[in-house]
């Protein structure tokens, strides 16, 4: 997930707004996750404007989530997509402690550098 596809979201929200309540309400939550999942992979001190930038837009975006709420009582719930990406850092960042040992999540890159010799075989 990047800026310009919860940019893209957001845009498309607006869009739909016009015509159905239901869609744009779902598109609302779903550019306000990518914003939030955004700031959340934002480290550093050099990234927290985008990341304050990208709760702001989460926030404005939860907000016409909520405008879309009060005025069509009816809104079917979101649901949640178990192969999101935010969705599976969750699960990995919430399944990282086993018996009392933190084991963090690798980058993709460390998974692909090394080889079947480098792992140790006892």
């Amino acid at each position: 997930m990047d800026l310009s596809s919860a940019q893209a979201l957001s845009a498309k929200a607006v869009q739909e707004l016009t015509n159905d309540y239901d869609a744009a309400f779902d598109l609302h939550i779903k550019a306000a996750e990518a914003y939030l999942y955004l700031a959340r992979t934002l480290t550093g001190s050099a990234n927290a404007n985008a990341k304050a930038a990208c709760n702001a837009a989460a926030g404005r975006a939860l907000e016409c989530a909520e405008q879309i709420k009060k005025v069509k009582k009816d809104v079917r719930p979101v649901g949640a997509d178990p192969y999101s990406a935010p969705e599976q850092a969750y699960v990995l960042e919430k399944s990282a402690v086993v018996n009392g040992l933190r084991f963090p999540a690798w980058a993709e890159s460390d998974a692909s550098s090394g080889s079947e010799q480098d792992v140790p075989y006892w």
